[in-house]
């Protein structure tokens, strides 16, 4: 299947540089990316990010703070484990976890 992506251009130089200097062409170069990111070899910055935690301090001294910690802090996965537990729960699958 052909796909059309919009990628920057330096980052598509670059691969393309080094995908011919290992005699391979783009395509199989980006054929393995997904290919391992389906099969969770590479992970991914939503899954790994954590919230930042309030520091004492900062508690003390803006008290709101506590408040909107109960709050989502804005990340949004787009996994697809994530979107099908929301769904499940009732959750907009864009709905901070």
């Amino acid at each position: 299947m052909k796909v059309t992506l919009e990628i920057p251009d330096d980052l598509y130089r670059n691969v393309k540089a080094r995908s011919a200097l290992e005699g391979r062409p783009v395509r199989a170069v980006a054929a393995e990316l997904f290919e391992k990111w389906l099969s969770g070899e590479i992970e991914t910055a939503a899954k790994s990010a954590k919230p930042a935690a309030i520091h004492s301090a900062a508690a003390k001294a803006y008290p709101w703070l506590k408040i909107a910690a109960k709050y989502p802090t804005g990340e949004v996965s787009y996994e697809m484990e994530d979107i099908r537990e929301s769904i499940a729960y009732g959750r907009s699958p864009t709905t901070p976890f």
